[in-house]
């Protein structure tokens, strides 16, 4: 048995259920935190509060560390400083891409912790 409706009835049904899907889905961002390899103590942990709230909202967050001029000769200081953030942020967030070049800046970036529940999920497909 088959029901008839109208075409145009059918059309703005479909397209009201795709609008209720937009409002429920959650638009992740990337946030951006810029650092330099030799950023201070203080500045560093204003940084990675404000790091740890982006990560609770369920937004990623991307560090980029910048040399300038002679600081380029030395980027184990960039590597630490990138492995402290890691290590400040490992019970908020798990690496999403793991530390590189991207020319002049040393950039990584950290998605929020997923649950058991959605590792699982993702595991099965």
């Amino acid at each position: 048995m088959a029901k008839l409706i109208e075409y145009k009835k059918f059309r703005y049904q479909e397209a009201k259920k795709e609008k209720d899907a937009k409002k429920k889905a959650k638009e992740v961002e990337v946030k951006e935190i810029r650092l330099r390899p030799f950023t201070g103590k203080h500045d560093l942990e204003i940084r990675i509060s404000k790091a740890k709230n982006f990560l609770k909202e369920g937004n990623r967050v991307k560090f980029a560390i910048k040399f300038l001029g002679r600081e380029m000769a030395h980027p184990q200081f960039g590597y630490e400083l990138g492995k402290r953030i890691e290590k400040l942020l490992e019970n908020d967030g798990e690496v999403e891409r793991m530390i590189h070049f991207e020319g002049r800046q040393l950039v990584f970036s950290i998605q929020p912790l997923r649950s058991k529940k959605e590792k699982n999920e993702k595991a099965e497909n």
